[in-house]
């Protein structure tokens, strides 16, 4: 066997079946549909450079959508989420509860752009 066969040699369906079942690759799917059926706009697989590790790295799943957060649709916050899709022995499980009512806390809002305000009316 030549050494570019060696490098090149095929893996068999049931070691490809073991590699995806055995990685987070599954979940990072169901996590990126669910947040999409969610309203979220999602990036898979998006990479960005570590500063403490001093190398490219990447998320699972990257995702955020736009929150109205005043009746004219002139203002809203962007909340962003950051996911990492690790597979695990044990089970995941995610809790769903009733939507809350939305009322965005004026005073904690990080700000940035401009102009640098939230204006609160009535």
């Amino acid at each position: 066997m030549s050494t570019s066969e060696k490098h090149y040699r095929k893996i068999d369906e049931e070691s490809k079946r073991k590699a995806i079942l055995d990685s987070g690759y599954l979940l990072e799917r169901r996590v990126a549909n669910l947040l999409r059926h969610s309203g979220f706009k999602v990036i898979t697989n998006r990479y960005f450079y570590d500063r403490e590790k001093q190398k490219q790295r990447e998320y699972d799943v990257y995702a955020y959508k736009e929150v109205k957060i005043d009746n004219s649709g002139s203002f809203a916050i962007y909340p962003t989420l950051v996911c990492e899709c690790k597979k695990k022995s044990q089970p995941l499980a995610f809790f769903i509860h009733d939507k809350d009512k939305f009322s965005p806390l004026i005073d904690e809002v990080t700000i940035s752009g401009i102009p640098a305000k939230i204006w609160q009316r009535n």
